[in-house]
């Protein structure tokens, strides 16, 4: 058979996935007693006609869904509790997550706030010790992180396969799934639950008669190559537990590609471009400190916009001399966004992401950022790690549009960045939007 001639062969229960359950609404729970137990809907903006973005396992049981309208979600759930997001506090459980999880022998890959991938050492690859470990990982996160906050996780021999087990045991469940099973399993897996599987594939799908996933994993690998190319082979494969996806943990350990930050500016959009250079200047603090928190200095910084229109802009500048401070990021800032200066159009959305990221003790002689940049960042740092990220900003970074520090909700398509393709290994979801 095909994968018969592959070098390398997947193994049993190399992969577990870790899925917070109903991450935001549990941590409100968590953190505020008096919602326990009750439908809660974590919502941006506390409106009727709102998004919801989070809702409870309560909230679940009557049908409410996120994405869904306040309003609907009251029509479902009359007792629905509706918080505002804190964004501060989803980021310290994240933190102490990763902390919990790098306490384990696993390679650790941070997939978003809520989802994190290990890479099982080869002495623990069995039934036994990856649900001891996992039920370990649990007990962990229990005793710090609180009852409320529990966690689903999947073991088989990939990224995808383990993905996939882990929201078959939702919620707060552990399963493995011994490659063995893997047909049984595939039968009770619709096309669309499948991570990857969109309408349109599905729709391609349909076309040559795989109307399911077990039909697909049935498929063979020349007739998949035919109809679908590499992506053929690659689904083929995906199914057989071999790990082919970029975002697995075999391809790269938890290093940190990227440091950004996004921010929505509605009800209040961006009007004019000093709106816009005044809002990323303040995001630019934010993530200054993020990179020196970690140590780090990035060599490239990507810029990107949602309009009103529902179009987009975005752009970046590569291999700049290596920065981590507010000062040198608004340089680069005023270069970026000063082609939108003629023809501005309202913006609802703000993405900065720096990139390239290199250890600031590995600079050496090639840094040149100046004394004075370095002093202000470091009392800038000392503030905000004494009274919080809001305690303070620089003058540039004040104007008449203000924003709400939030966790992003989705990760922006980086490929519309002009000159490239950036790769953020989003820590938490989306690029790091929120760390």
């Amino acid at each position: 058979m095909f994968e018969a001639m592959l070098p390398h062969q997947p193994e049993e229960y190399a992969v577990m996935y870790i899925d917070m359950d109903s991450f935001f609404a549990s941590a409100e729970q968590q953190r505020r007693p008096e919602l326990r137990g009750k439908p809660v809907a974590v919502c941006p903006f506390l409106t009727e006609s709102g998004s919801i973005v989070a809702c409870s396992r309560e909230a679940k049981r009557y049908g409410v869904k996120t994405g869904m309208r306040v309003r609907d979600a009251r029509r479902l759930a009359p007792t629905i509790t509706c918080v505002g997001d804190s964004a501060a506090y989803y980021r310290a459980v994240h933190v102490t997550l990763v902390d919990i999880l790098e306490g384990t022998p696993c390679r650790v890959e941070v997939r978003g706030i809520d989802e994190m991938y290990l890479e099982v050492p080869s002495y623990l690859r069995t039934r036994e010790g990856t649900e001891s470990l996992a039920s370990h990982i649990k007990a962990e996160m229990r005793d710090r992180l609180g009852e409320c906050l529990t966690a689903s996780i999947g073991i088989a021999a990939n990224g995808w396969q383990a993905k996939m087990v882990g929201a078959s045991c939702k919620p707060d469940g552990i399963r493995a799934l011994p490659q063995s099973e893997r047909g049984e399993f595939y039968k009770g897996l619709k096309l669309r639950d499948c991570t990857g599987i969109a309408r349109r594939m599905s729709r391609q799908f349909h076309a040559r008669g795989l109307y399911s996933t077990s039909h697909l994993y049935q498929a063979t690998e020349p007739a998949l190559r035919r109809f679908f190319g590499v992506n053929g082979t690659k689904w083929y494969l995906r199914l057989r537990g071999f790990e082919v996806d970029a975002h697995a943990p075999k391809l790269g350990s938890a290093r940190r590609k990227s440091v950004g930050h996004q921010t929505t500016l509605m009800p209040n959009p961006a009007e004019s471009h000093a709106e816009l250079r005044a809002v990323l200047i303040k995001m630019s603090l934010k993530v200054g400190f993020r990179l020196r928190r970690l140590n780090k200095k990035a060599r490239g910084i990507g810029i990107y916009v949602n309009y009103l229109d529902q179009t987009n802009w975005g752009t970046m500048l590569r291999h700049v001399l290596p920065f981590s401070t507010q000062a040198e990021m608004k340089r680069y800032i005023d270069q970026i966004i000063e082609t939108l200066r003629t023809n501005f159009q309202p913006i609802k959305r703000v993405t900065i992401v720096t990139f390239d990221l290199v250890e600031s003790k590995q600079i050496g002689w090639i840094d040149e950022t100046p004394e004075s940049d370095v002093r202000l960042a470091h009392a800038l740092d000392t503030i905000r790690d004494r009274f919080g990220g809001g305690a303070i900003t620089t003058a540039a970074g004040l104007s008449d549009t203000m924003f709400r520090d939030r966790v992003g909700f989705g990760a922006p398509d980086m490929s519309l960045l002009r000159g490239g393709v950036v790769e953020p290994n989003i820590y938490p979801k989306a690029t790091e939007q929120g760390v």
